[in-house]
């Protein structure tokens, strides 16, 4: 049996930011939507549940954190291999971060995303919007590859992420890629001036 999506019923918050403000911002959903989080360390075959906001720490070998109900809690432990995030209901987390790569300091994109299906009573959609509507008090949208005028006005950065730039540290979707990204000049609709 396939799972049908909710037409286009998905979500997605991608944020060039600090793991400081990418924690603030899971502990908030964790907080406000009574969520547990898996997060998955490299080193941990089986990593644990958290179920209090204040325990959740993202270590450097933490990549990924998923974001669940209390009601779904597994007994047993899981995988990174085992998850299913989409089929299960739950926001999947892609932590970023600052690294330094053959010598030169990386800011990578993180991104928050959710899908919901007809199947599931679990709609992580909403979690997800929640966040952004929240996100978007703190933090400012637009950003552009370096030396491109294209404007990616979904993703957004936070002062944080700002502040290293200016210090020349580099923003890109991972510390491998070829392009830069930084913030795009000013947006404005025709009602600003």
């Amino acid at each position: 049996m396939g799972f049908k999506r909710r037409g286009s019923n998905s979500a997605r918050l991608v944020a060039y930011c600090t793991r400081r403000d990418l924690l603030e911002w899971l502990v908030t959903l964790m907080t406000s939507k009574q969520l547990l989080a898996l997060p998955m360390p490299y080193t941990a075959e089986r990593p644990a549940v958290v179920s209090d906001p204040s325990l959740l720490v993202l270590a450097p070998d933490i990549r990924r954190v998923f974001l669940f109900p209390q009601s779904a809690k597994r007994k047993q432990r899981v995988s990174v291999g085992d998850v299913k995030s989409r089929r299960w209901g739950w926001v999947d987390c892609i932590v970023g971060g600052l690294e330094e790569r053959d010598g030169v300091r990386v800011l990578t994109q993180s991104s928050i995303s959710a899908e919901d299906f007809d199947v599931e009573s679990v709609h992580p959609v909403r979690f997800v919007r929640s966040l952004k509507r929240h996100v978007a008090k703190s933090t400012r949208c637009g950003v552009r590859a370096v030396g491109s005028e294209f404007v990616y006005k979904s993703y957004r950065y936070t002062e944080a992420a700002t502040q290293l730039a200016r210090e020349g540290v580099v923003w890109k979707q991972l510390a491998g890629s070829t392009s830069a990204f930084e913030p795009a000049p000013a947006i404005f609709t025709a009602n600003e001036s």
